[in-house]
């Protein structure tokens, strides 16, 4: 946090870091309004109306104030919306043909908002209350067999959070749900996802057993159930998967199920923060991607990209400077 103090009646302009003053400041100044004519410069001084000695790095937000502020109010005490957001709705299931989604519940920083959106736009929103819950009410029923990616996304103002990435899942029986105890070692790597390790984004190619082809199959991670997707099995016994991008790092067990519920297959693996440059599947191409005639995923998370935009000023082996234009001298 950069703040330039100008104090008019006692012509300084005074430059404080995290609100601790430089050693260099100027006296004997006019102020920011020396002169109507010259313009306010973020990010360089100059000289002969010349630009000069420019700020190299990045400035973040600006505010103009009339009053000394509160170390409680320094642009780096921004509010983390991410820390109490969480979905709440259950996403760890197959559906029954007939369910819709109609509404989807969470958890977090009251008075945040929330909004949900699938491939098509926005499907509702709403503003979490003093309790630090909220519940979405979607436009459109959410429904049918497959799977349905949603993004679901925090923001404040017009700030948005890091979005998590759920599926909800639609099957052609009656509601199933999978558990972590039925995976058994003699399922163990009897499928195979490449690459192993992958990074969250990734596309990832699943191989079964044979004598599963053309039909419809159900991904889910552990160690609690999430959904990642359905897909079609072709006729090499391989499906395509997008990984979610909000997946964590670390270990994880992906297990592989039919459509009345009978797991196929599981394995361990690894989300870490690259892909690596070899992946273990020589049909796997640079980034995850299948080749060799797989059928893709009918609805499996889409990755998407969130970042944060960084409001407080970062600062490189130097302070930010906010000078008045200087005057040209006849």
């Amino acid at each position: 946090h950069v703040a330039i103090v100008n104090d008019p009646a006692a012509d300084t302009a005074i430059m404080y870091v995290d609100g601790v003053p430089v050693l260099r400041n100027a006296s004997s100044v006019g102020g920011m309004m020396a002169a109507d004519f010259m313009p306010w410069i973020i990010g360089t001084s100059t000289w002969e109306t010349e630009p000069d000695h420019g700020w190299y790095g990045c400035v973040g937000e600006t505010r103009i104030v009339d009053h000394a502020l509160t170390t409680s109010q320094f642009l780096y005490n921004r509010v983390n919306i991410a820390d109490s957001f969480a979905v709440t709705t259950d996403f760890g299931a197959v559906y029954a043909p007939d369910q819709q989604l109609t509404e989807v519940t969470g958890t977090g920083l009251p008075g945040s908002g929330v909004r949900i959106a699938d491939a098509d736009g926005t499907l509702g929103s709403a503003e979490v209350g003093e309790d630090g819950s909220w519940t979405v009410t979607l436009s459109t029923p959410v429904g049918g067999p497959g799977a349905h990616p949603l993004t679901i996304t925090p923001s404040f103002g017009t700030r948005d959070g890091a979005a998590q990435e759920v599926v909800y899942l639609v099957g052609v029986t009656d509601q199933w749900r999978p558990s972590d105890s039925e995976l058994t070692a003699d399922l163990e790597n009897a499928i195979t996802v490449a690459p192993n390790p992958f990074a969250p984004g990734d596309t990832v190619t699943i191989t079964l057993p044979a004598g599963h082809e053309g039909d419809a199959v159900y991904v889910f991670a552990f160690s609690e159930p999430t959904a990642l997707g359905s897909a079609t099995v072709s006729g090499a016994a391989r499906i395509t998967m997008v990984t979610p991008s909000s997946v964590p790092l670390g270990a994880h067990r992906v297990a592989v199920y039919a459509a009345d519920g009978t797991l196929l297959g599981w394995q361990s693996v690894t989300v870490a923060t690259a892909t690596p440059a070899n992946p273990a599947d020589p049909g796997a191409a640079p980034g995850g991607s299948s080749q060799g005639g797989d059928l893709a995923s009918t609805g499996g998370l889409i990755g998407v990209s969130v970042a944060l935009a960084a409001f407080a000023a970062a600062l490189v082996g130097g302070g930010l400077w906010l000078v008045r234009r200087r005057r040209t001298v006849s």
